[in-house]
């Protein structure tokens, strides 16, 4: 399992939610959230500047629709300017959007390992856990 997951998600009950469900399944060491898709690239940004390429979240669980960057704009600028260095790195869709063209536009991104409709569940973790058993 991945040591850190960064959640990206701006509504704060989903958050909550979200940390429990991680905890209890023991599925990351480290839990780090932000509410936005700039705060997450702010602290892509931090670990940049501080040189830190080995200690940094394996997965990414992305809201879509969120204030100031949303989920698209986050994967966009992540994967331009910082993928390179944090290869490791996927990103799982955890979205309230059941739309079909959001799955195809989230399959065009390579980063991109699962494509989850909220909330999360104890099956998806399964599932996150059968696909990155290797970060």
């Amino acid at each position: 399992m991945p040591n850190q997951v960064l959640c990206v998600e701006d509504d704060f009950i989903s958050q909550m939610l979200m940390k429990q469900i991680l905890k209890k399944t023991s599925f990351a060491n480290n839990i780090h959230v932000t509410s936005n898709g700039s705060e997450a690239l702010n602290y892509y940004e931090t670990l940049y500047k501080t040189g830190d390429f080995s200690n940094y979240p394996r997965l990414v669980l992305l809201d879509l629709n969120m204030p100031v960057i949303n989920g698209w704009e986050f994967l966009d600028e992540f994967t331009d300017s910082y993928w390179p260095h944090f290869k490791d790195t996927k990103v799982a869709i955890l979205t309230s959007s059941i739309d079909n063209e959001d799955k195809k536009r989230a399959a065009k991104y390579p980063i991109i390992t699962d494509f989850l409709v909220k909330p999360l569940t104890l099956e998806m973790i399964e599932r996150l856990k059968l696909k990155v058993t290797e970060l």
